[in-house]
C-alpha cells in the first residue's frame, strides 16, 4: 500500500507539473508583458496560435500592443476586452530608456528581491526597458551588456541632471551669457601657459561658469568647458526669447510610441529633447510649457488647444523619422506659409547647423498640430530611427543637445 500511494503522489506531481509549464500542449515562452508595434499593414487577429484558428479582428501598421505570452512563433496580446493571437514576425518589441534614480541599484536574475544580483547600477545610469513583470522591469544594461530585472520604482523617464561642473582653481560663480569681444583663444586652463582647444570667433556666445586670476571659465553651446582672458568679454546683449511663451510638443507618449528602431522608441526620444531645449529657453527668460512632461498620451487636440489657449509667441512639435528605405536627415514642416514658413525655415537651417546631419529641408505638411494651430507653429523630424547608423547617433545625450541647440538658435534667431 505504501508503495503504491508513493508512487500515485508522483502521477500526481507530474500531472500539476505538466499543467503548469504547458497550455494546449505548449510550452510558454514567456512570463512577462512588453509591448510590440505592428510592422504589416493589416494583421490578423487570431482565436488561439497557428493559422488554423478563426480570425477574431484585425490590427493596422504601426499600431502598439501589449504581448502577454509566446508560443512557437505565436503572440498573445489584449484585444479589445479579450485576448487574441498573432504571428510573432509582425510584431518589432517596442522598448525604452529609463534612468535609474537611486544608487548602488541592484540588477537581478528574477523579477523578485530574492532572486541573485547579478551587477549594480550608479545613479543616472541608462537601462533599455524591454518589459515588466508587475512592480519589476525587464532591463538591458548597454554599458554593461548584462540583461535582468530591476524594481521600477527606481526607473525614471527623464535623465537626472548633470552634476555641476566644479573647478577647484575658480571661484564658482551664478551662470551667465557672455559674449567674446574678439577673435579668442579658447583654453584648457586659466592661462596663457595652457593649451588652446579651439579659436572662437568676436560675437560668439558663451555660458560663464566660473572665474579665477581675471579669466573666465565658459561653456560653448556643445557643451565644451574652457578658459577666455576675461578682458576679452563683455556682457551677452538681452536674449530676444526673453518673455517669450514656447510651447514644447515632444511627440506621442503613453500608448503612442511612435516610430522605433533598434534601440530606442520615438516617444523616449522626443521627451528627453524636449527637456533640454526647455532648459535652454528657460535660462534666456522664456517661458516654457511642455505639452506633456512625462510618458502620457496626449491627443492631437488637447496639444493644439495648449498652444492656442496659452497664446504662445511659437509651438515646437519634436519627432524622429522612419521609412521603409534607406532615409537620413532632418528636416522642419509647416502649414501655414504667412504665420509659419519663416521660424520654419529659421529652425531647420539652424539645426543643420548644429548636428551637421543631411539638410532635407523645410517642408509644407497637414499635420494635425500645426494646421489646427493659431499660433506661429512648427514641426521638426530630428533624424531616422529606422537607419541604424544614424539612430545610434541621435539617441545619444550629446547629439540631443546639439539638435535642443539648433532649435534655441533657430528661434532666437527669427524673433530678433
Amino acid at each position: 500500500m505504501k508503495a503504491a500511494s508513493f508512487v500515485s503522489r508522483i502521477i500526481c506531481f507530474l500531472v500539476i507539473f505538466t499543467l503548469f509549464v504547458s497550455i494546449d500542449g505548449h510550452r510558454a515562452e514567456a512570463a512577462y508583458t512588453y509591448q510590440g508595434k505592428v510592422n504589416v499593414d493589416s494583421l490578423n487577429v487570431r482565436s488561439n496560435a497557428g493559422t488554423s484558428y478563426a480570425i477574431i479582428g484585425k490590427l493596422k501598421k504601426d499600431q502598439v500592443v501589449t504581448v502577454y505570452e509566446n508560443r512557437q512563433g505565436w503572440s498573445k496580446i489584449a484585444f479589445g476586452q479579450k485576448y487574441g493571437w498573432v504571428s510573432s514576425q509582425f510584431l518589432i518589441n517596442v522598448t525604452w530608456t529609463g534612468y535609474v534614480t537611486g544608487t548602488n541599484l541592484n540588477v537581478r536574475k528574477s523579477p523578485s528581491a530574492t532572486a541573485g544580483i547579478l551587477t549594480q547600477l550608479g545613479k543616472g545610469t541608462a537601462v533599455t526597458v524591454q518589459g515588466k513583470d508587475g512592480s519589476w522591469l525587464k532591463v538591458y544594461i548597454p554599458s554593461k551588456k548584462v540583461t535582468g530585472w530591476v524594481h521600477g520604482d527606481y526607473i525614471s523617464n527623464n535623465p537626472a541632471a548633470p552634476a555641476p561642473t566644479v573647478t577647484t582653481a575658480a571661484t564658482k560663480v551664478a551662470t551667465t551669457q557672455v559674449v567674446l569681444l574678439e577673435n579668442s583663444n579658447f583654453r584648457k586652463g586659466p592661462g596663457t601657459n595652457y593649451g588652446s582647444i579651439s579659436i572662437e570667433k568676436a560675437g560668439t556666445l558663451l555660458t560663464k561658469i566660473g572665474e579665477s586670476n581675471g579669466w573666465i571659465q565658459a561653456k560653448r553651446a556643445d557643451g565644451v568647458t574652457g578658459w577666455v582672458a576675461g578682458w576679452l568679454v563683455g556682457a551677452a546683449p538681452s536674449s530676444p526669447l526673453k518673455g517669450k511663451t514656447i510651447v514644447i510638443d515632444p511627440g506621442h507618449g503613453g500608448v503612442d510610441g511612435g516610430a522605433s528602431g533598434r534601440l530606442y522608441v520615438e516617444k523616449r526620444l522626443t521627451l528627453n529633447a524636449a527637456v533640454e531645449l526647455g532648459s535652454l529657453l528657460q535660462k534666456a527668460g522664456a517661458k516654457v510649457i511642455y505639452t506633456r512632461s512625462s510618458d502620457l498620451y496626449v491627443s492631437l487636440n488637447q496639444r493644439v488647444a495648449i498652444s492656442n489657449q496659452s497664446n504662445a509667441h511659437a509651438f515646437i512639435s519634436i519627432h524622429y523619422n522612419s521609412c521603409s528605405g534607406v532615409c537620413s536627415g532632418i528636416e522642419t514642416f509647416y502649414y501655414n506659409m504667412a504665420k509659419d514658413s519663416a521660424m520654419a525655415r529659421s529652425i531647420q537651417s539652424n539645426l543643420v547647423k548644429s548636428t551637421q546631419l543631411r539638410d532635407r529641408g523645410t517642408k509644407y505638411g497637414t499635420y494635425q498640430v500645426i494646421r489646427n494651430n493659431q499660433r506661429p507653429a512648427a514641426l521638426v523630424e530630428l533624424g531616422f530611427l529606422s537607419n541604424p547608423t544614424e539612430e545610434s547617433l541621435i539617441g545619444t545625450s550629446a547629439h540631443q543637445k546639439k539638435a535642443a541647440q539648433g532649435i534655441y538658435n533657430g528661434l532666437a534667431a527669427f524673433f530678433k
